[in-house]
């Protein structure tokens, strides 16, 4: 998860100054999003109201179809298609709008979705209406996958895009699970918010925001409409994922390229944005890199 609009991960609503108009909610309709019913199958089973719901109407707006964050969806989606064969089973954990499981399904693969944001889903399910036959979209907490049977997998992949497993209270119960669910050999991609962020830390003092700048480092993490954000170093999450997930690679999204509440003012400096990219994506296995970027990619087999 500007930080007006990001999804079940919060991004930027818990970093930049345009954050706290996004979490009083509002916002135009997404573009791009088929209007009407439905047709996707799914039925809710955690009723509760998320923090995410006033997000949703802005998230793709303000995140997915940002210069900023089309590139950097674009890199997931890379290692994901490469990972994937006709007829794959995959499960989308913290889904948001449906962006990632209609691109796997569009790739092939039968996927089952899950949000805890009851908007969120609804959005989901209108952009994966012209999947419907591949795509299942349901109201569900990652926390609470037991009690959706349709999530009892096997799996060849699961995916957690954009900082979702951030959002989870006990992340090592939500991971250790997802050893059930995925078959022998299976793909976890999993999107992680870090906590050491320099692009962040100059904005925010730039800005005169030195509590904001360095919150991502509180080991209590950061507390957020009566949920509580963690932002695990790279090597903690590896741990996360022993003993049944051999992580086997670590990419770095966004060292060089700025977050996506910067977008204004990058877009207006299109050399510098095309000269950063190049240099995002040339260290982006570097194990320096992942330590210092806004998200890091973690690749792990199923063992």
């Amino acid at each position: 998860m500007a930080p007006r609009g990001r999804r079940s991960c919060v991004i930027d609503a818990l970093r930049s100054p345009a954050g706290e108009r996004a979490r009083r909610g509002g916002g135009a309709c997404q573009r791009g999003v088929p209007r009407g019913v439905s047709q996707v199958r799914g039925r809710v089973v955690s009723p509760q109201p998320s923090a995410f719901d006033e997000l949703a109407a802005d998230y793709d707006r303000q995140f997915s179809e940002t210069e900023l964050g089309g590139r950097l969806r674009a890199r997931v989606w890379r290692r994901i298609e490469a990972a994937l064969s006709p007829d794959s089973r995959i499960l989308d954990l913290g889904c948001g709008t449906g962006r990632d499981a209609v691109f796997a399904a569009s790739c092939g693969a039968e996927v089952v979705a899950v949000d805890a944001s009851k908007e969120m889903v609804a959005a989901a399910r209108r952009a994966g209406a012209s999947q419907r036959d591949r795509v299942r979209i349901y109201h569900c907490a990652m926390e609470n996958l037991r009690s959706q049977p349709a999530c009892d997998g096997p799996f060849d992949a699961v995916i957690s895009n954009f900082g979702a497993l951030n959002c989870v209270a006990d992340p090592t119960a939500v991971i250790a699970d997802l050893g059930a669910r995925m078959r022998p050999g299976g793909r976890l991609f999993a999107c992680v918010m870090g906590p050491c962020v320099p692009w962040e830390w100059g904005w925010m003092l730039a800005h005169g925001k030195p509590l904001e700048a360095f919150r991502r480092l509180n080991p209590a993490g950061v507390r957020w409409r009566g949920m509580r954000i963690h932002y695990p170093r790279v090597g903690r999450f590896r741990r996360l994922c022993e003993p049944t997930l051999r992580v086997d690679r670590i990419s770095a999204l966004g060292v060089f390229l700025p977050p996506t509440y910067v977008e204004p003012w990058i877009r207006s400096r299109p050399r510098l944005l095309r000269r950063l990219d190049a240099l995002d994506r040339r260290c982006e296995t570097s194990a320096w890199a992942a330590r210092l970027a806004d998200h890091y990619l973690v690749e792990a087999e199923r063992i």
